[in-house]
């Protein structure tokens, strides 16, 4: 008998084993930077202001001298140094878009500023972005609370976003780039899909899957996310069904942000309006390739978790989950991460990634390209107190 309970007790250890992913061998660190132009220089949600190329990370971030948004590089100090020119003003919320050594920047002026796309091309020599003639363009004058940019297979530019119709209504709305040129863009149309009647606190997102593009958006009126793909090269008012991606009573809210995986998978980190303390808060929604979505919990509503933000480690097929504690006082960058093949996440809040005592730090923001062992993880943020930047490196190993 004893020797058949010590078979029954290695069985049971055996069955619980669980590997630790690799992705997770190191411990992120805490950097603090210079100051932001406005408290919020790292929002919004759905939008990107970081990327890694020519072997260093860069990021919009505002100037020490002007505070207007300028291109910054991370040096190996940890610092971000400025180069380059002027992006845009310091009250501007830019998306950024990397396709070889061209880098796009859609950027959003609150008001009547309206929405300008800046290009830059990048000197392998000087290891540093030049702005390209005849830039910046306007290619969105409506008023909108967000605005993201992607690129589809043909060439074309794509900007979807929510703003009013001429009836007052709020809608889901798209543009493009004509393609014979990235600074002649259509005027925006309202996308021809269902469900596209929004509340005015609703967003949109844009991304490109393999031979489309996607658009996701909240509707807090239906109570759902949605979601619809364009064939790249079909007639621009031709898109395919509305999907989805999740549905239930206050299962919407205005927090998206979208990454596609190398497989043609889309992972989409959401959040609900859930009230209830054991209710989903955050969420991480999957398409499969066949157009069928399934969801994973990150947290509840007790955790008061909010602004949730993916990444994707192809190489270690690891999913990184990042969300601010809280909107108040004291909130700061934790994480999760999971299985890229088989998601789900452990209870609670996850552990720190950017955090710094008696900050509080609540809109992250990083790359739309995968990550990997020669990247890292970067995440940068800033404290909503002091208007400083802080950022968290994590380094990664190689793939398995």
């Amino acid at each position: 008998m004893r020797g058949v309970r010590l078979l029954a007790v290695v069985a049971f250890f055996t069955l619980q084993l669980v590997p630790v992913a690799r992705a997770d061998a190191a411990t992120p660190t805490t950097f603090q930077g210079g100051l932001m132009g406005t408290s919020t220089a790292t929002a919004d949600k759905p939008q990107s202001k970081l990327w890694y190329h020519g072997g260093s990370w860069w990021a919009l971030m505002n100037g020490q001298v002007d505070r207007d948004v300028h291109i910054h590089r991370l040096a190996a100090d940890h610092t971000w140094v400025q180069t380059g020119p002027e992006v845009d003003s310091k009250r501007s919320y830019g998306d950024v878009l990397v396709d070889g050594n061209t880098l796009y920047v859609l950027s959003r002026r609150p008001g009547t500023g309206g929405t300008r796309l800046i290009r830059f091309t990048y000197d392998p020599i000087s290891g540093s972005y030049r702005k390209s003639p005849g830039y910046p363009v306007l290619v969105i004058t409506a008023q909108t609370e967000t605005v993201t940019i992607a690129k589809d297979s043909t060439g074309i530019l794509w900007a979807s976003y929510t703003a009013k119709n001429s009836a007052g209504v709020p809608k889901v709305w798209v543009t493009h780039s004509t393609g014979s040129s990235d600074n002649t863009w259509v005027p925006p149309f309202e996308l021809p899909a269902a469900d596209t009647a929004v509340s005015a606190d609703d967003i949109a997102a844009v991304v490109a899957l393999d031979g489309k593009i996607g658009v996701m958006w909240s509707n807090q009126i239906s109570d759902r996310f949605r979601f619809v793909t364009h064939v790249d090269g079909a007639p621009p008012t031709q898109w395919g069904p509305t999907e989805t991606a999740l549905a239930g009573k206050n299962m919407a809210d205005d927090h998206i942000n979208l990454k596609k995986a190398d497989d043609g998978r889309l992972f989409a980190a959401v959040k609900t309006s859930t009230g209830r303390g054991h209710l989903p808060r955050i969420m991480l929604l999957v398409r499969g390739t066949n157009g069928t979505w399934s969801s994973h919990v990150h947290s509840t509503r007790a955790d008061a978790m909010t602004r949730p933000m993916v990444l994707l480690d192809a190489a270690n097929r690891q999913v990184f989950m990042f969300a601010a504690t809280s909107e108040g006082a004291g909130s700061q960058i934790f994480y999760k991460t999971t299985s890229m093949d088989a998601p789900g996440f452990g209870p609670g809040k996850g552990n720190p990634f950017v955090t710094w005592p008696g900050t509080t730090l609540i809109n992250a923001t990083s790359t739309k390209q995968p990550v990997d062992a020669a990247s890292g993880v970067v995440v940068l943020t800033g404290d909503r107190g002091a208007v400083r930047y802080y950022h968290g490196e994590l380094p990664l190993v190689g793939g398995p």
